[in-house]
């Protein structure tokens, strides 16, 4: 009876798991990485974005670029917040550079968005109102109905 067969197979078989698990240990997120890097992705992630957050705060939102790098930071440049029914005063904020980091293995356990930090770069806005009875322009955005982001996915965790 031959006992190199099998010991040559369990070999092979047990070389084969491991170099498997160690491939995608390392492989799934270096192509998560080059994926989420591509330009046609991030404008695609920055346009839900923009979308998800107009109607959050009722104003239109642009985002010239997003940058997501390994894996918990986020950061957005030159990010305009306007009212287009007032752009004769101009947008409400203008921010050069918008960043945060996310708790990701938290943020699972928790089953809610733990934010490690936010960074506010080139904050430029205006506050104004049109008369002495009227409210601030940012008066919306500021006094959302809160229960509006409970039906907003991106922003609201059950």
């Amino acid at each position: 009876m031959n006992f190199r067969r099998p010991i040559k197979w369990t070999y092979k078989t047990v070389r084969t798991i491991a170099v498997s698990i160690i491939a995608l240990v390392f492989g799934v997120p270096a192509l998560s990485y080059v994926g989420l890097s591509l330009p046609f992705v991030e404008r695609s992630i920055a346009d839900v974005l923009e979308k998800q957050l107009s109607e959050l705060l009722q104003v239109n939102v642009t985002i010239g670029r997003i940058e997501i790098s390994p894996f918990n930071r986020v950061t957005l440049s030159r990010v305009v917040i306007a009212d287009t029914s007032a752009m004769e005063h101009g947008p409400i904020a203008m921010i050069d550079r918008l960043g945060g980091s996310v708790n990701i293995n938290a943020s699972l356990i928790e089953q809610s968005l733990i934010v490690n930090y936010v960074e506010l770069i080139g904050l430029n806005g205006s506050i104004w109102q049109r008369d002495a009875s009227s409210p601030l322009n940012i008066q919306p955005t500021l006094s959302y109905d809160k229960d509006r982001t409970k039906n907003t996915d991106m922003f609201y965790a059950t």
